[in-house]
This record gives structure tokens, sequence and C-alpha cells, in this order.
């Protein structure tokens, strides 16, 4: 996970191809993106660590932009 972030912050990050606000991303995606298991994610909506968005009955999305600040202002244990 922590070399995922730290690409993510030396602007390595290969997932750029729409704006940061536009590109709303599932859970999976999201996951896969910090290298983290889905449950994970999922409990960290549930936590309200990552906002979501409902697109449809049972159906989420991460705001890209969202992911990108929860990985800039992550706090280091």
């Amino acid at each position: 996970m922590l070399r995922k972030i730290d690409s993510i912050l030396d602007g390595k990050d290969d997932n750029k191809s729409q704006p940061a606000d536009a590109t709303l991303l599932t859970l999976t995606q999201t996951a896969r993106m910090l290298g983290l298991a889905r449950i994970t994610i999922v409990r960290m909506v549930r936590d309200g660590i990552l906002p979501v968005i409902p697109v449809r009955m049972g159906s989420k999305r991460i705001r890209r932009s969202d992911v990108m600040d929860f990985v800039h202002n992550r706090k280091v244990a």
C-alpha cells in the first residue's frame, strides 16, 4: 500500500486519464488503486473515512479526488 501511495504522491500515478473530479471509481477500483482489499474500502466507507456517491440502489462510487485527498492527508501512525 505504501508504495502505491508514494507513487501517487510522487506524481507517478498512471490513472490520470480524466480530470480528478470527473472520475468516479467503484469500491473495487479504489481498492486496486490503493493496493488494499475491497473489504478494507467497505470498512473505510462505513467508518466515514471515504465519502461515497450512491448511483443506483445498492451501488456506490467514490470520487477519485476524494481518494487523492485521503492519500495526501493520511496520518502515519
